[in-house]
């Protein structure tokens, strides 16, 4: 089973719910009584506010792909030793019956 979709799915989810987010504070603002001033000041910050959001969004994908390779690289290596291992005492055992 690959973990490719359910890492797109998760992160499309993640992106919907920032986005959803950033639509319902644009629209509260808009809504606000506020003179047109004001009101594209607080537009001016919540779009930042989202830009913000997104760039974190980046840098936790990019971190979770380090963590996913590490993994990877570290099952890889408990595989090799525990073959390794089994060998040894394989061996280990055939020879103490040869005695």
């Amino acid at each position: 089973m690959s973990n490719e979709p359910r890492e797109v799915c998760s992160g499309s989810i993640i992106l919907a719910a920032l986005l959803g987010g950033a639509v319902g504070a644009l629209v509260g603002v808009m809504v606000a009584p506020k003179s047109g001033k004001e009101l594209r000041q607080d537009i001016s910050v919540k779009a930042k506010e989202t830009w913000g959001n997104l760039d974190l969004l980046e840098e936790g994908k990019g971190v979770l792909s380090d963590i996913r390779d590490t993994l990877s690289d570290l099952k890889h290596d408990l595989k090799h030793k525990r073959n390794k291992s089994c060998k040894v005492g394989d061996d280990a055992a055939e020879e103490a019956l040869d005695v």
